[in-house]
């Protein structure tokens, strides 16, 4: 592995200690509310709906842990999990409103993990997201009985507080880590003003040069194994700007990377299927040493790229 790939494996591995320190944070403060909504404000529907979410954090997490694609998965989070939140936020909107502070994790943790267009569209669902709570607790009667004034405690408000402030100081420091890399590797920035912009676009030759680079990189590194890797993982590794690859990649009449991905992988399995005996291994062990993680996933892009399923095609070369 070279220098740029193990600064990159560095920012990687800072992400993911980030994302781990938040998963057992979240969990740690679900559940001082599920005993406080349990045993002190006897709100049992809630503090079911806390467990529920608990549980499935903590599964989902032993689940994703070992192996995962960072940006899917923070992605899906930061769409999904304020819907969970939202119930909570409505139901409590009467006697405290200090649970919108959730949604500032949003454009937070886009700052930590994206670019800066994605940080807008996530300011921008947060201000949704508010607007669409005070809408939901003021003009529609909803069939679940909400927190009254009684069960008013400051403790409460002070625990979703200091649980706000304790991700934004995580964040910040992870984010000031991970800058500290960046800064001092220049190799991992990409440049925008130092690459060819509109003439890339329209030169052919170029396209063709870059087309091989990519080509020989990911065959020679065997990158299409590896199940979460995808163009922002490349346009890191190789220095250049994602847009240029697509490009490259489209101009050799591939629909995008993860079509180009698939043929490699599929090419991969063809060559597996030739070279081994296949009443010695499993068809497991070919699609996921080409890169899939599950067999109807490997079956439908095979019979995507070659026309037949797998077995058919084992059939013909037997």
């Amino acid at each position: 592995m070279n220098t740029k790939d193990n600064l990159v494996e560095k920012i990687l591995v800072l992400k993911k200690s980030l994302i781990k320190h938040y998963v057992y944070g979240t969990v740690a403060t679900l559940f001082f509310f599920f005993l406080y909504d349990f045993f002190i404000v006897n709100e049992r529907i809630l503090s079911y709906y806390l467990l529920g979410g608990i549980f499935f954090l903590i599964y989902t997490w032993v689940l994703i842990k070992k192996s995962f694609d960072i940006d899917k998965i923070v992605h899906r989070y930061f769409i999904i999990s304020p819907w969970y939140t939202m119930f909570i936020i409505v139901k409590k909107w009467e006697v405290s409103v200090v649970d919108l502070s959730f949604f500032i994790i949003l454009p937070l943790g886009a700052y930590i993990f994206f670019s800066k267009k994605e940080i807008i569209w996530y300011s921008l669902y947060s201000v949704f997201l508010i607007f669409f709570a005070f809408l939901l607790s003021n003009y529609i009667d909803l069939p679940f009985k909400k927190y009254n004034i009684n069960m008013f405690n400051p403790i409460s408000d002070i625990m979703i507080f200091l649980f706000v402030l304790g991700v934004i100081v995580l964040a910040l420091y992870y984010n000031d880590r991970i800058r500290h890399i960046k800064y001092n590797s220049p190799e991992l920035i990409i440049k925008e003003e130092e690459k060819p912009k509109n003439n890339f676009l329209n030169n052919d030759e170029r396209k063709n040069e870059l087309f091989f680079e990519i080509e020989n990189y990911i065959e020679d590194h065997l990158l299409f194994k590896n199940p979460d890797f995808n163009l922002s993982g490349l346009s890191v590794k190789l220095g250049i700007n994602s847009k240029y690859i697509s490009n490259a990649i489209k101009s050799k009449g591939f629909t995008n990377f993860n079509h180009y991905l698939n043929i490699c992988r599929i090419n991969h399995v063809k060559n597996l299927f030739e070279e081994n005996d296949m009443k010695k291994i499993t068809l497991m062990y070919i699609y996921t040493e080409a890169g899939f993680t599950n067999q109807t996933t490997f079956n439908r892009v095979f019979k995507q790229v070659e026309g037949i399923t797998p077995t058919e095609y084992l059939k013909q070369i037997q």
